[in-house]
């Protein structure tokens, strides 16, 4: 009778015993079942709409490359894109190109080879760039130019302002408040970048109204503290100089800086070009004259939606000096020695 109820007792011990096996291999299964269908939302290589390797699954992944981030006026171009990509549920896939073309080609092959759904591209320079656009053709990729066109290879479409026209608007701003007479020097920004080209031709433009007015000096600053040294030059060699041009905002607070410095500020006025922060700030100070403001995080956000349109098969049909073009609107921004002397 003890031997019969002791095997019972230990048939009843071994089917809990296997009970508890099966459970625990259950809850094993389903937790591995569970971590299986996730994926890190920042490095997944799971499918994108159109199928590619990079970013999250049901985002569209955009690859955005922009020349110079130390740069203020790209700080806040930076900021509007991801502004914009969050607002749109877009994945970014962000590089600085560090003002290096070498660098920012590399970039590119790097969001080609993560198979991106569109790269939008701030070239450095126009010539050394077109390499990078034609790859992105090769490997069946849309380009955007952004602020900064290349000279070969196929776009979809540009986005910025026209560097054209900020280079007249500019021109014309400076020149009037001189009342049409005076020496000007010109500081550029990098040789061969689109930009550059075409505010040059816009300064050339404005001139052809103002006879009078001479350029004395023209030289190239890639930094503030570069444009700072570059106008203390200028003004020990021209010291009867009556105004700059700056083709960024970040050159002319660094002509403004040398300016200041030698005492000048009531002789010597300068206008730029961006709507950077600092710069709107020495506008309003007295400090610059003026800047041509680009609206640089609107223009940010803008080239994220032209991005989300493209990849949802809206055409771009606009058109801007011979280009199809998403044209973002600038205005000029003045301050108090603007108003002293014009009487507004």
């Amino acid at each position: 009778m003890n031997l019969k109820v002791s095997f019972k007792l230990m048939a009843v011990f071994i089917s809990c015993l296997l009970l508890i096996v099966g459970c625990s291999k259950g809850n094993n299964n389903s937790a591995g079942n569970t971590n299986s269908s996730q994926s890190p939302t920042s490095s997944s290589a799971g499918s994108s709409p159109s199928g590619n390797d990079a970013g999250n699954k049901g985002k569209f992944v955009v690859g955005v490359t922009l020349s110079q981030m130390s740069d203020p006026f790209f700080v806040n171009v930076k900021e509007g894109i991801f502004e914009e990509a969050k607002t749109e549920n877009v994945d970014v896939q962000f590089a600085d190109g560090q003002a290096n073309a070498a660098t920012q080609l590399s970039q590119v092959e790097n969001f080609i080879s993560k198979k991106v759904n569109l790269i939008v591209l701030n070239p450095v320079e126009a010539g050394p760039l077109t390499p990078a656009v034609q790859a992105a053709n090769d490997a069946g990729i849309p380009v955007i130019t952004f602020d900064r066109w290349v000279n070969g290879g196929t776009t979809v479409t540009h986005v910025g302002a026209s560097a054209l026209e900020v280079g007249v608007k500019a021109g014309e701003a400076l020149f009037d408040y001189l009342g049409g007479k005076g020496k000007i020097a010109v500081i550029e920004h990098i040789p061969g970048a689109s930009t550059t080209i075409d505010r040059t031709k816009g300064l050339k433009e404005a001139l052809k109204k103002y006879p009078n007015i001479q350029v004395v000096a023209t030289q190239p600053a890639t930094s503030r503290a570069e444009a700072m040294s570059v106008m203390e030059n200028i003004l020990t060699s021209n010291p009867d100089i009556n105004g700059v041009y700056a083709y960024n905002d970040d050159n002319a607070l660094g002509a403004s800086d040398a300016i200041v410095a030698a005492k000048k500020q009531d002789k010597v006025v300068v206008v730029g070009v961006g709507g950077t922060a600092p710069a709107l700030e020495a506008v309003k100070q007295g400090k610059m004259l003026a800047t041509v403001d680009i609206l640089p995080l609107d223009e940010g956000k803008l080239v994220i939606k032209t991005a989300v349109d493209v990849l949802n098969g809206t055409k771009i049909t606009q058109q801007n000096e011979g280009r199809t073009w998403v044209l973002q609107q600038s205005k000029i921004v003045t301050g108090p020695q603007w108003e002293a002397k014009k009487g507004k």
